[in-house]
């Protein structure tokens, strides 16, 4: 049986020869209580508060950011992880009571008692993964999981001048008896050259199928092609990895297995270690080295035991801290970060904890060409460097699409937190209703939203390249009588990729009388109305289009005594309204009161309410009542405005107390006889009250699983809209006309967020 040398197999895997400095103890952070349910994983506390001077002192743990998992809650109680290797010194103060009762020697009974590994392998291994939190020395990935410690070496092997060995039917039996202890996750920190014998690959593949996590270091065989003293060419050396980390990425290890290369405290991909290779779907980049006094430290041996003899050693017999070498210390650090996610993410299978370290690292670009495989490695997954290196702070961040679970219906976030638009703008961020929700991840992660986003609004000007096609675009009126007509062809914007385009619909209105009825029909345009409207500002709430009025609209008037009632209809694309007016008028005076009723399938008072909940429509129906009134001032100056209130139904969904205002103000005064100007101040549709009850997640139990509760969001936006417009028009001669018009917009859509938004329009035309 071939055996397996330790330390991943070559150079590099071997403590630095002098001990690290202890610094002087800090106390430790103590994390915010867990109240139940089991909050998800929002950080209760600042990275910042975890790095601490035992947290510094592994620079490992600051260049995989362990600080941020920390601050999340994770420490890794509750996970177990399998070392199999030299075993580990339970005695060292940073290792006490975090090795496994189950642990076991696979030669306890043969090994004589001086077979110790003198290099403290294993328990380098332990340390980085699982060293305490107690403000001494170090602290591992995984301060509070529990090693399983597995001692497979070959006894004698230690003792030698060469790396302590393994027999791959030894390995076998030590990852069995992880499997029987139903471990989370197993760390080998071994590695050979691979062979046709598969009695090791067959028990990680067993692993594997167990649900276990398995975490291979990639070997120190790394070296550039050379030359021999007889000029012949020796081959580049660990351009792949050593077995079994070849299994990686193998269909049989399920995704469940990793293999880890070694990069330095600058962040490059150190020297000795070996490339991806073929694994490289499945190979991580981790802190693996150091230089300069800088780098990875890990619980080790008593110097007089390392380093017996030596002038500047210590004179107590406790474990000490060492910088350590080799991609045998990089692997612990993916064991422990699995660990921490597995953790605080209890719904993860082991696959999605993997998975999801490999999709989080960052990508390791270097554009020189790699020594050992003579590529560079480029963005994305590459052969020199897999995937690139693994980032906790980024594990710890949702990944991919976020969704939200309301109503027993789940749609992304996006959807929900989007400005709604129309009357009810920006409530589903002003409400707060959403703050403290729990939302998910594409891995079914929970994390609480602390504070939705506010975002502004865009004004709803007009179209005015729709209306540019209008103005210069055909043409007619005329009058008889009672009887008037006016009609325009917008102008067809001719596409010579595309020209064979409808031509888009004319607008008309006629106006006539019959028998006592005053008779006003018409598209895309409206009826005759007392209250000022703006020209470049429109109000989706209240059914107007980009161009002003409805599709199709029909009003008819007739005089009953001093008063005179009116009937109207109108429908446009969805939205349908009808209803009575009573007006009455005097020399100097007009006042009209509207009542109607309306129902639209495709918005909600102009916005989207029900389809962010997942529901196939929109909708409302709505009863207005309506009061205009015109007085001229002095000379021909006229004082136009109009107030608006309507309460509102939502269709499919259990909303209460809807209610709406809208008004506007208007002055219109002539200048000198060929001009007139206007001022028009407004504003739009708003739910002035409302409120909405849904069913949503509000934390995550200790299993991981959405915890649901009731919340009511209130449905008034944060801001109120305004809109200012100036007209001015001129007549410049008989045939020629010169029109001006400006609008300011303060709180678009009703929010508070939206900057203040303008624009202006000039036309000039003329008639022959």
């Amino acid at each position: 049986m071939l055996a397996v040398t330790g330390c991943a197999s070559g150079g590099g895997g071997s403590p630095a020869p002098t001990p690290v400095p202890t610094p002087t103890p800090t106390p430790t952070p103590t994390p915010t209580p867990t109240p139940t349910p089991t909050p998800t994983p929002t950080p209760t506390a600042s990275p910042a508060d975890f790095e601490t001077e035992e947290y510094n002192f592994q620079f490992g743990l600051q260049q995989i950011n362990a600080s941020t998992a920390y601050a999340a809650g994770a420490t890794g109680e509750g996970i177990t992880i399998a070392v199999i290797d030299t075993g580990t010194d339970a005695t060292h103060p940073d290792l006490i009571g975090q090795i496994s009762s189950n642990s076991i020697d696979l030669f306890e009974g043969s090994r004589s008692a001086d077979d110790i590994d003198t290099d403290g392998h294993g328990t380098f291994v332990s340390g980085i993964i699982a060293a305490l939190r107690n403000g001494e020395g170090i602290h591992g990935v995984a301060p509070e999981a529990t090693i399983l410690d597995i001692r497979a070496d070959d006894p004698g092997s230690c003792q030698t001048e060469d790396e302590c060995s393994f027999f791959d039917s030894d390995l076998s039996d030590a990852i069995d008896h992880a499997i029987d202890n139903d471990v989370d996750v197993i760390n080998l920190s071994i590695g050979k050259d691979p062979d046709a014998n598969q009695t090791l690959e067959n028990a990680v593949f067993r692993a594997a199928s167990a649900g276990i996590l398995v975490v291979i270091s990639a070997g120190n065989e790394a070296a550039p092609a050379s030359t021999d003293s007889n000029g012949n060419t020796v081959e580049a050396t660990g351009t792949s990895p050593t077995e079994p980390g070849n299994v990686a990425g193998s269909t049989s290890a399920l995704g469940r297995v990793v293999v880890v290369g070694a990069i330095g405290p600058d962040g490059k991909i150190s020297d000795f270690s070996n490339r991806a290779g073929d694994t490289q779907d499945y190979y991580l980049l981790a802190p693996g080295d150091f230089n300069n006094q800088t780098g990875v430290v890990s619980t080790g041996p008593d110097d007089d035991i390392l380093t017996p003899g030596q002038p500047d050693n210590d004179p107590d017999t406790d474990g000490d801290y060492w910088y350590v070498s080799g991609t045998s210390f990089a692997a612990p650090h993916v064991a422990g970060g699995l660990a921490l996610l597995l953790q605080s993410f209890p719904t993860l299978s082991a696959e999605e904890a993997l998975q999801l370290l490999l999709d989080t690292a960052d990508d390791y670009v270097d554009p020189d060409p790699d020594p050992i495989l003579g590529i560079a490695a480029g963005e994305g997954t590459d052969a020199v460097s897999g995937v690139g290196v693994m980032n906790l702070a980024a594990a710890f961040q949702p990944s991919g699409t976020q969704s939200i679970k309301i109503n027993g219906q789940k749609a992304q976030l996006a959807n929900y937190l989007a400005p709604s638009g129309g009357a009810f703008g920006d409530w589903a961020t002003a409400s707060g209703a959403f703050e403290g929700l729990v939302f998910t991840d594409k891995y079914d992660r929970g994390f609480v939203m602390e504070t939705a986003p506010r975002i502004g609004n865009t004004a709803t000007f007009a179209d005015l390249e729709t209306r540019e096609r209008y103005v210069t675009g055909d043409s007619a009126a005329f009058s008889y009588g009672d009887l008037s007509f006016s009609w325009r062809q917008a102008r067809p914007d001719y596409d010579p990729v595309a020209p064979y385009q409808d031509e888009p619909e004319a607008s008309f209105k006629a106006a006539f009388s019959i028998n006592g009825f005053d008779i006003q029909t018409g598209r895309g345009s409206s009826a005759d109305t007392i209250a000022p409207q703006t020209s470049l500002v429109f109000d989706p709430a209240s059914g107007q289009d980009a161009v002003g009025g409805s599709d199709y609209w029909f009003m008819a008037a007739h005089d009953i005594g001093p008063i005179k009632a009116d009937f109207f209809t109108e429908a446009n694309d969805g939205r349908d309204a009808y209803g009575v007016g009573f007006s009455k008028g005097g020399r100097s005076w007009d006042i009209r009161a509207e009542f109607a009723n309306e129902t639209d399938t495709r918005t909600t008072l102009g916005g989207h309410l029900q389809s962010r909940f997942n529901a196939v429509n929109d909708g409302y129906s709505a009863s207005t009542v309506q009061l205009e009134a015109q007085r001229k001032l002095f000379g021909d100056w006229k004082l136009r405005g109009s107030v608006e209130t309507a309460s509102a139904r939502l269709d499919g969904v259990e909303a209460d107390g809807i209610w709406t205002s809208a008004w506007s103000l208007g002055l219109d005064a002539p200048v000198r006889g060929r001009s007139q100007w206007s001022l028009i101040l407004s504003q739009p549709r708003r739910a002035e009250d409302g409120a909405y009850a849904f069913i949503a997640p509000i934390a995550v139990n200790e299993a991981g699983q959405l915890v649901f509760a009731e919340r009511v969001a209130s449905l008034t936006p944060s801001g109120r809209e305004l809109d200012l417009e100036a007209q001015w028009r001129m007549n410049l001669n008989a045939v020629t006309r010169l029109d001006t018009s400006a609008a300011l917009v303060s709180q678009a859509g009703h929010s508070q967020s939206s900057d203040l938004q303008g624009v202006v329009w000039i036309s000039l035309g003329t008639s022959w």
